[in-house]
């Protein structure tokens, strides 16, 4: 009777022994499965693009340069307003190749700013330097090159006057005189005017005319003479006489 309590005791131990190791086993985890895990993949992966895409800044197109044209300069050009001599160079030493008329107009190549002078085209063909003083400017004349004078050539001496004449007035106190020649020569600087030997007068070259005022007694006489010059010395003189009645 003993040994049987016994046993069933030893049973009952072992039996509640198994019971209680088989509650503290882990659990068997379910095989994956492979539709879920696909969609689950793709559902994070489009959440992240859509979390990367609204993080993005937003991208700001640069403004589109504008080019502004620089106009084009109105080319230089010289317009004369008083009969003016053009020379072969910038300055009263160079030789007189023409005289231009007011009105005559010709693009600027050239200038020697210091003087005052401006490369211009001469009306008997070629070129020549104008006297700026004479002239007006149009166009960007102030960006016209600035020109190294050419060598000064020794001029010829200029052409006596020619065709000199005279009429005059005379008063118990004084005669007028009035004077025309023409002009002979094309290189002068200038023209003399004598009195009865004495300087009375220095005009400019191109001039054709002088009239003269001064003192006298009846029988005086008066005798006039007419030279032409430049820096090489004066041409032969034109003359001619009278006597106050």
């Amino acid at each position: 009777m003993n040994n049987t309590l016994s046993s069933t005791r030893i049973f009952l131990v072992f039996f509640l022994s198994v019971l209680f190791t088989g509650c503290n086993l882990p659990a068997a985890t379910p095989p994956a499965d492979p539709v879920a895990e696909t969609a689950s993949a793709l559902a994070a992966g489009t959440l992240t693009a859509m979390a990367e895409t609204s993080a993005a800044p937003t991208q700001t197109l640069a403004p589109t340069a504008t080019t502004t044209e620089t106009p084009t300069p109105e080319a230089a050009s010289l317009v004369i307003n008083a009969n003016t001599n053009c020379r072969s160079g910038p300055g009263q030493d160079y030789e007189v190749l023409t005289v231009l008329q007011p009105g005559f107009t010709s693009p600027i190549y050239g200038k020697i700013k210091d003087r005052d002078y401006w490369l211009v085209n001469s009306p008997n063909g070629g070129q020549c330097w104008a006297y700026g003083e004479f002239a007006i400017f149009q166009g960007g004349f102030a960006s016209a090159p600035e020109l190294t004078p050419p060598p000064t050539a020794t001029a010829s001496l200029p052409a006596a006057p020619r065709a000199l004449r005279y009429n005059y007035v005379c008063t118990f106190t004084d005669v007028t005189t009035s004077l025309t020649w023409t002009d002979a020569s094309n290189n002068e600087t200038g023209f003399r005017v004598y009195r009865n030997g004495e300087l009375i007068a220095d005009l400019a070259a191109g001039s054709a005319a002088y009239t003269d005022i001064s003192t006298a007694s009846p029988g005086a006489g008066f005798t006039y003479s007419v030279e032409a010059y430049n820096v090489t010395g004066a041409s032969p003189q034109a003359t001619i006489g009278f006597n106050c009645p």
